[in-house]
């Protein structure tokens, strides 16, 4: 890959080519670099992000506005990693993670991400392996987070409880006009509310909704302070690997 000729361009697209981590050091400094770059796609390959060099290069890119990454072993670390990139960055605005391994967890990440991120309108997490748990987390996130529009979550395991709680989120919600559920173990009356909900121009207003249950705006502020924990607790191992390094006995 030439890094001259990628770092003055407005789209990459690299999808199968069979990439693996390895081969992004020339994409990631780009990430850092670019003044112009809007679109990336890396379809198709054989990328993880695990080490975290290109979430972290992704954090703080002020260009990109549509990142391409399905059908890539991203797995619940990457996921972590592209969420960590998430909290930072404030300009991407559609992220593509179709059959991505995700599972749960990543799932999860993903939900996370969506309580700090402002960014992001359209999230596709298609075929991921996500079910009732990662939905749960999902339906958190929507109590929080104003800014999504459009989120996809067909092919995936989700069922009647993780539909429900998707369902009960959607109230508290008044940006998102699109949600795929299609191919997944949600029962067709659930499906149907869901998209009643969605046309509904009244829904909305966050956290204090009162179609929410007491029992699910807990559950949403308890991911929060979870959240919060989490972010304390790598403070805290970040200093402490610091003093370390200096010497000092901890």
């Amino acid at each position: 890959m030439d890094y001259n000729k990628l770092v003055t361009r407005k789209e990459i697209i690299l999808d199968y080519n069979g990439l693996w981590d390895d081969d992004l050091d020339v994409i990631i400094k780009v990430l850092k670099d670019t003044q112009v770059l809007e679109e990336l796609r890396l379809k198709f390959n054989e990328i993880t992000l695990s080490s975290g060099k290109f979430a972290e290069a992704l954090a703080y890119n002020r260009t990109l506005r549509v990142l391409h990454l399905d059908e890539n072993n991203i797995g619940s670390l990457g996921a972590k990693q592209i969420a960590n990139a998430l909290r930072v960055n404030r300009t991407l605005h559609s992220l593509y993670l179709n059959h991505c391994k995700l599972g749960d967890e990543g799932g999860k990440h993903m939900a996370r991400a969506l309580m700090e991120n402002k960014s992001i309108r359209v999230l596709w997490l298609d075929q991921n392996g996500i079910g009732d748990a990662g939905a749960q987390s999902l339906a958190a996130s929507f109590v929080i987070n104003q800014t999504l529009r459009d989120i996809r979550l067909n092919g995936n395991l989700i069922g009647k409880k993780g539909g429900n709680k998707l369902a009960n989120a959607l109230k508290c919600n008044g940006s998102i006009v699109k949600i795929g559920l299609e191919k997944n173990n949600v029962i067709r009356s659930e499906q149907a509310r869901i998209q009643e909900i969605l046309k509904d121009e009244k829904r909305g207003g966050g956290s204090n909704n009162d179609e929410m249950s007491p029992l699910e705006r807990l559950e949403a502020f308890i991911e929060t302070k979870d959240r919060e924990l989490e972010k304390k607790d790598e403070r805290i191992a970040s200093l402490t690997a610091d003093l370390v390094a200096k010497g000092c006995e901890v």
